[in-house]
């Protein structure tokens, strides 16, 4: 068995030098530094909130029927027909009046503390919604 032995080629190795040309450089504008006027140090003006009269807390919302838009509301206070309230849950809030009361499917004027009752609500309230008065 014989080998048979192949030849390398040798192929000249050529350094090609590449000519770069260098680009100008770009003058940046050079900024003026704006001078800064100190002043003598000013106290914040504290500015005090209007005194609210705090809300009476009627009751508090522990059902909510959707179809007929009616809450189920346990009275914490006397609540009157015609009276102006607010419900609130967390950020959400409306103002309303007291235009239907129910207990047990019999209308009602008033409602006093420690009953159960269900009122017609303008917007949909969930459950824990707390009832002011305005």
């Amino acid at each position: 068995m014989t080998k048979k032995l192949k030849k390398k080629k040798v192929v000249s190795k050529r350094i090609v030098k590449k000519i770069i040309k260098k680009r100008p450089v770009k003058k940046t504008a050079v900024r003026k530094s704006k001078t800064i006027k100190r002043t003598a140090f000013k106290p914040k003006v504290v500015l005090k909130a209007a005194k609210v009269p705090a809300k009476k807390l009627l009751g508090k919302v522990v059902h909510f029927y959707p179809h007929i838009s009616v809450a189920v509301v346990e009275v914490a206070a006397s609540i009157k027909q015609g009276d102006k309230i607010s419900l609130q849950h967390h950020d959400v809030s409306f103002h309303q009046n007291v235009s239907s009361m129910q207990i047990d499917y019999t209308k009602i004027s008033e409602a006093k503390k420690g009953q159960v009752i269900g009122m017609k609500v303008a917007k949909p309230v969930k459950e824990g919604t707390m009832v002011y008065a305005v």
